[in-house]
């Protein structure tokens, strides 16, 4: 979180994906669903499911989708979406599921430009932040373009 936090996605995109251990991308090519026990390839995991060992569904959730579910505290029915957008991913989808309703946001480049969906249940309200600037979301279906 901090790496993307701080203008290099890359470098942590690139720690966990990698195909060696200690990383996601190795407990992907190994088969894995989840995180695994250990990070030492044993040839036998006896548990896979050490959701506590990272936070890594979390970050592409909240920095990649910029999904952030009661951003102040304040609001269970508030949202905001601020993705970090790397140069070395062209398409993200991720939800999330409200009472009311889902909530998803999907982005995905072509060229320069940057192509956004975000459909918002009724019942929920939020914006979309980029570089800064808000946009107040609408009930359902919210479609634009933003230059890069």
């Amino acid at each position: 979180h901090v790496l993307f936090t701080n203008g290099d996605a890359a470098l942590a995109l690139k720690m966990i994906t990698r195909e060696d251990p200690p990383s996601y991308g190795n407990m992907i090519k190994l088969g894995g669903t989840s995180l695994f026990e250990a990070t030492k390839q044993n040839g036998v995991q006896n548990s896979q499911n050490h959701h506590f060992y990272g936070d890594t569904i979390n970050l592409f959730i909240t920095k990649l989708a910029g999904i952030n579910i009661n951003p102040n505290m304040d609001d269970i029915h508030k949202f905001t979406v601020s993705p970090i957008i790397p140069d070395s991913i062209t398409k993200v989808s991720a939800s999330y599921t409200f009472k009311e309703g889902e909530l998803s946001v999907v982005w995905q480049k072509d060229g320069q430009d940057i192509h956004f969906e975000v459909n918002v249940p009724s019942g929920v309200h939020g914006s979309f932040i980029f570089n800064g600037e808000p946009i107040e979301l609408h009930f359902g279906k919210n479609k634009f373009d933003i230059c890069n």
